[in-house]
């Protein structure tokens, strides 16, 4: 992931008042977050009212011109899949018979 992308997706999670856990499942440290966010509020692109983090006029527009760069579309783009969680673990002993598709 390049760094235009972790700004788009820590934008995204501002924009919809979305969790940090997220971040970390993907390995973000915390200090990586503060950094960004450090990043963010020096260009004027997030401000802090009432413990809240949201995004001034500035980053809506900058969120909105890197999303339509990387071709990004809907909350689903931003968001990896997490394959691992959807998998069951099979043992030995264990048949599996896939769906068919019609």
């Amino acid at each position: 992931m390049n760094d235009n992308e972790k700004i788009l997706l820590l934008l995204q999670l501002i924009r919809v008042n979305g969790n940090v856990h997220h971040l970390t499942w993907m390995g973000w440290t915390h200090y990586d977050i503060l950094q960004k966010l450090d990043i963010l509020f020096k260009k004027n692109m997030i401000n802090n009212n009432n413990n809240r983090i949201t995004l001034t006029n500035k980053g809506k527009d900058y969120f909105n011109a890197l999303s339509k760069s990387m071709k990004q579309k809907g909350l689903y783009k931003y968001f990896k899949p997490d394959y691992y969680s959807k998998t069951i673990a099979l043992s030995n002993e264990d048949i599996y018979i896939p769906l068919r598709k019609k």
